[in-house]
C-alpha cells in the first residue's frame, strides 16, 4: 500500500517543532557561555544539540525524504513522532549539496567543528577541556557557527522556514551582540574573509575594526553610518533616533537591512524612520500591518512622531486654536 505524501502543514509543524527546539538549546548554551563558572561541557552539549536540530530543519524543508539515515526507509510518521533514525550534520552537509542542491557547506562546517569536541565527550573524553587555549576555541566556534546560522536564514531557500522567528532570532543577536568574546571572533572572521583589517575602521557602534568606509557599513553589526564620502555624494544620511527601552540620547543607529539597533542596550526596532514633520528620526518597535489602507497609516506629517513632543500639523493646528 502506497504511502500518502505528508501535507504542507505536516511538514510545516516538524520544521517548526525542530527549530523552536534548537532555538531551546541555543539559550542555554549561551547562558552556560555567559555563565560566571563558564561550564564549557556543557555549552558544548547544548550549542551541540542546537546546531544539529537547525540543519536537520533544514534538510526537512527543502527534502524530507533526505534526513533519514536509509532513505529508502523514509517514513513521515516516524519523523512526526521523533522515532526515525536521521543523519548528523557531515551526512547533512553532503546531501544538501550532492542531492538536493542547496550548497551549505561553507556554514555547516563551522557547525561540524563543535561536534567534534561534543563527540570527544560523550564517546570517550576530552583531555584538553580544561585549557584556556581550547576554551576560548570552542566559545570562538559557537559564536561562528551562529554567524553561520544568521547567513543560512538570509537565503532564499530558507526565508519560509525561519520567518516566524524572527523576534526570537534578533533578541538572540541582541545577547551575542553583548558578548566581546563574539564581537571578537566576528572581526578575525570578517578580516580574513575580505583580506585583512586594511580595509576597515573602527564602528562606532560596536568598535571592532570592521565598518566599511566605501559603503557606509558595519560588516558585523550591519549598523549604516553616513561618511564623508555621502556627504560629497548629497546623502546627508539620518540622525539617530532616542531610544524608547532606555532612553538613550540618538544611540539607535540605522540598520542597512532595515530598522534599527540601539548602541546602549542593543534592543532591535523595526521600524527607524524620519518624520516627515519635524524631520527627527524615530523608531518603533512593530510596523504597522501590510494590509492596512492607505487612509489608516499613521502620517508623521500629519500626526508627528511623537519625538520632542512632536505632534504634527493636527497638534499645531489645535495648539492654535
Amino acid at each position: 500500500m502506497k504511502k500518502s505524501p505528508p501535507t504542507e502543514q505536516e511538514l510545516r509543524d516538524v520544521t517548526r517543532g525542530l527549530v523552536e527546539n534548537a532555538l531551546h538549546w541555543l539559550g542555554r548554551a549561551l547562558d552556560s557561555l555567559k555563565s560566571q563558572n563558564q561550564e564549557f561541557d556543557l555549552t558544548l552539549l547544548y550549542s551541540a544539540i542546537s546546531f544539529e536540530g537547525f540543519v536537520k530543519s533544514l534538510v526537512i524543508h527543502l527534502q524530507w525524504e533526505q534526513v533519514f539515515f536509509s532513505v529508502k526507509k523514509a517514513e513521515f510518521r516516524k519523523l512526526k513522532s521523533g522515532d526515525a533514525h536521521t543523519i548528523g550534520i557531515p551526512e547533512a552537509r553532503k546531501r544538501l549539496r550532492d542531492e538536493i542542491k542547496s550548497d551549505c557547506t561553507k556554514e555547516l562546517t563551522r557547525f561540524e567543528k563543535l561536534i567534534g569536541h561534543r563527540n570527544k565527550i560523550v564517546h570517550f573524553h576530552h583531555p584538553e577541556l580544561d585549557s584556556v587555549a581550547t576554551c576560548s576555541q570552542i566559545a570562538t566556534e559557537m559564536l561562528q557557527a551562529w554567524s553561520g546560522l544568521l547567513e543560512l536564514k538570509k537565503r532564499s531557500a530558507f526565508v519560509a522556514l525561519f520567518e516566524e522567528f524572527e523576534g526570537e532570532f534578533r533578541e538572540f543577536e541582541r545577547e551575542f551582540l553583548e558578548l566581546e568574546s563574539y564581537l571578537t571572533a566576528q572581526e578575525s572572521r570578517i578580516h580574513e574573509e575580505y583580506g585583512g583589517s586594511s580595509s576597515f575602521e573602527e564602528c562606532s557602534f560596536c568598535r571592532k575594526q570592521t565598518f566599511h568606509y566605501a559603503s557606509s557599513t558595519c560588516y558585523l553589526c550591519d549598523i549604516r553610518e553616513s561618511t564623508h564620502a555621502d556627504y560629497m555624494d548629497g546623502d546627508f544620511g539620518v540622525q539617530n533616533a532616542e531610544c524608547p527601552k532606555c532612553g538613550g540620547y540618538d544611540t539607535v543607529m540605522p540598520l542597512n537591512g532595515g530598522g534599527g539597533r540601539c548602541k546602549e542596550c542593543k534592543v532591535f526596532f523595526e521600524v527607524f524612520g524620519v518624520c516627515e514633520y519635524c524631520s527627527a528620526s524615530y523608531v518603533q518597535e512593530k510596523g504597522e500591518p501590510e494590509d492596512i489602507l492607505d487612509e489608516d497609516q499613521h502620517s508623521t506629517a500629519f500626526l508627528g512622531c511623537g519625538q520632542n513632543d512632536c505632534r504634527g500639523s493636527l497638534g499645531r493646528a489645535m495648539e492654535q486654536d
